[in-house]
């Protein structure tokens, strides 16, 4: 076991801004939009495994936590506009969610052991971190009066929407993979949640 080690103090430094823009045509009619900007960087603790094995023993494996290194932008793009009488009113807009993860893979060093690897207890690690992604939504709303006491409304947002993630599978040992096993380009699709406003959790 290696006996010295650094503390490191996790921390992470979210910095964020937003512009916006609106303007109306009419007085009935809107058109807006804005972007929304954040960064992310510092260090969290992540818990790993050096085994093949769903868990880690003192026969089998290793366990160790590991400063995960966070370092991503968060984009979001909103286009929309509105329409309104004293009766009734429209909204649509697209919206596009943007992530640029600058550090893709983490690598680390097996600190309880330094020889004799073995396929159970290697002498390093490795993981794939977030891949950079981006999605497209479509999102419609109205309202209209029913009677003098009724309004009617209603949010629609297409179930399925347009998302790309690009990533490379890659071995869990920076070791030559068996054959037959080297990275492999991933394109997934259509896997959208619901998008998440700036300053609105989601629970």
């Amino acid at each position: 076991m290696v006996p010295q080690f650094n503390f490191i103090t996790p921390a992470i430094i979210r910095k964020a801004g937003t512009a916006s823009l609106s303007y109306n045509p009419t007085a009935t009619w809107n058109l807006n939009a804005l972007y929304w900007r954040e960064k992310q960087s510092g260090v969290r603790p992540i818990g790993l495994i050096m085994n093949s094995s769903p868990s880690a023993s003192a026969t089998s494996g290793y366990g160790v936590e590991l400063p995960e290194p966070i370092n991503y932008y968060n984009n979001l793009v909103r286009v929309g506009t509105e329409y309104g009488k004293r009766t009734w009113a429209f909204q649509a807009a697209y919206i596009g969610s943007f992530l640029e993860n600058h550090t893709g893979v983490l690598v680390w060093d097996n600190p309880f052991r330094l020889t004799n690897e073995m396929i159970a207890n290697p002498l390093s690690g490795r993981m794939d971190l977030y891949p950079s992604n981006h999605a497209n939504y479509l999102s419609f709303a109205g309202a209209t009066d029913v009677s003098k006491y009724l309004r009617f409304i209603a949010s629609i947002t297409p179930d399925g929407c347009d998302r790309t993630i690009h990533s490379f599978l890659i071995p869990s040992t920076p070791q030559s993979p068996p054959a037959g096993m080297g990275r492999k380009l991933v394109r997934l699709s259509r896997l959208c949640p619901l998008p998440v406003w700036p300053g609105i959790s989601r629970r």
